[in-house]
Parts: structure tokens; sequence; C-alpha cells
């Protein structure tokens, strides 16, 4: 199927991943003289403890790294391995590129659209990472960073940088006050969103408690769920939203599973392709 999508001529793919010596590891618990196993997946970076083995001297091992603290445990289902969770550096380099790509591509855009555009990283970032992310010093020290260099650049447009000009209320303000709704999850002096965000335990527990409620009400009501007859609370719970699950074009919305591959592989073929017509033109 990919050898279809290429250009005539290119006769090999390239790797979709390459692991060089030198960037393998490999991790193996064996006691209590190694009692962890460190993976990395999805933007975390994830160390597996048994709770057979010392808790307190794995602890104290690797206290220095920041991952194994409280805000980052989360027991496994099993109940006897613990997770530690925090997000990996690669998570981070990547979301400081997409603010210094905001930068860049917002020098003479209007003040509305950058405290959008920033709105959008801040959500994703923070809804995505949580507790993960909001409890860790470092992590809110660089996002406290990132959002001034934000608010630096509507500065530079009045070309101004002086604080009495500046009131937190410009930046964090509704629009129909005179503001620029943008979203704070840095240290600046109002709310921040991770004072809102509930942690992901949270999150799956309130979407289990709403699938047993979704049950209760089947039972009640019929085999249909009509979100007419559903409190309106409920269609903003769960995992995914049951607003999505019930809305009218669902099964439109469920052709979209697995995009995330699609422009993987969509954007190995274009390199492809590039390489390979690079191969072909003379010296």
């Amino acid at each position: 199927m990919l050898r279809s999508l290429l250009n005539e001529g290119v006769t090999a793919l390239l790797p979709l991943a390459e692991m060089p010596e030198s960037h393998t590891m490999v991790s193996v618990a064996s006691g209590p003289s190694n009692p962890s196993l460190f993976l990395e997946m999805f933007g975390f970076e994830c160390r597996l403890v048994s709770t057979t083995w010392d808790q307190t001297r794995s602890l104290a091992r690797f206290g220095s790294s920041g991952i194994t603290t409280e805000a980052t445990r989360w027991p496994l289902p099993s109940g006897r391995t613990v997770a530690y969770l925090q997000v990996s550096p690669y998570a981070l380099q990547r979301w400081t590129l997409d603010v210094q790509r905001l930068l860049m591509a917002t020098i003479h855009a209007p003040f509305a659209r950058v405290a959008g555009r920033w709105n959008a990283l801040a959500l994703h970032f923070a809804g995505m990472y949580r507790q993960f992310a909001g409890n860790v010093p470092a992590v809110r020290r660089l996002v406290h960073h990132a959002q001034q260099r934000v608010q630096n650049r509507i500065k530079l447009g009045l070309n101004s940088k002086m604080p009495a000009r500046f009131p937190p209320v410009v930046f964090y303000a509704p629009r129909s006050l005179g503001g620029l709704e943008m979203i704070n999850i840095g240290r600046d002096p109002v709310p921040s969103l991770w004072s809102f965000l509930p942690s992901w335990q949270e999150e799956m527990a309130d979407s289990d408690l709403l699938e047993r409620q979704l049950q209760q009400s089947q039972s009640t009501i019929g085999v249909g769920l009509d979100p007419r007859l559903l409190p309106p609370t409920w269609l903003k719970r769960g995992l995914p939203r049951l607003a999505a699950r019930l809305h009218s074009r669902r099964e439109l919305w469920a052709l979209d599973h697995g995009y995330r591959l699609r422009n993987l592989l969509r954007v190995h073929c274009h390199r492809t392709q590039i390489c390979a017509l690079v191969d072909r033109q003379p010296p």
C-alpha cells in the first residue's frame, strides 16, 4: 500500500525509526539493588517500581531525578506495581519549539490572534500532562517563561515594556471587558489553569461513575439515550466526553481513528520521495 503512494521509480523505503547502538538502553529490574524499570512513551517518562521491594530505598535512590514523588505516583490496577510519571525532556523540547514557532509566525499578527494561539498551546499541554506537569517546579518554570515570552511579543507590538502599562487585567480579562482572554499556566497573580484541571485519576474515576449512571438510565429510559433527556452536566463528563459520543455525526468522527499514524506515514512517504529524487540526480 505504501509503495502505491510513492512516485514511480522509488524502489526502497526508508525505515520509520532508527535505533543506533549509542542510543539503546536495556533496563532490568533485578531486586532491591535495582528495583525499577524505566521507559519512555507518549511524552511521559515512566518508572515502574514493585511494591514487594523496599519503597523507601527506591525513592531515596531515584529521588534526585524528580520523578519519584507522591504527586507523580500512579498505582497500577494489579496492586503489585507503582508507576511514577513525569513529562519527558523530548516532550518539553517539542512544546518549547511550538511556542517558538508561534512567536515567529505572529510578528505582525493582531494581539487577539497571538492570545488565541497561545491558549491552544496551553490547553493542549496542561490537558495532556495535568498533575505530572503542574506539580513539578521545573516544568512550571518552563511554561511560565514561555508565557512571559508570548506576553513580551504583545508588549513589543506597542513598543513598550513598562509594567504600569500592562497590568494582568490586560492579558487575562475577557474581551468584552477589553482584555485578551489569555489562559494563565504560569505564576502570575491570577488563577491558573492548573487549579481547575482534575487529575487523570479523578477523570477516570468520574468516567467510570458516569458509565454506571448511564447503565442505570438505559434500564430506566430504554435502549437508546437521548441527549435531551440527560442532565446537561453529564454531557461534559466522561472519556471521551459524552457530548461527542452522543453527537448526531459521531459515525463520521469514528472514521478519524488512527489519524496520527496516517500523518506519520504521509510524512514518511514525502521524505522517501525527496530522498529518491536526490539519489537520482546526476553527480
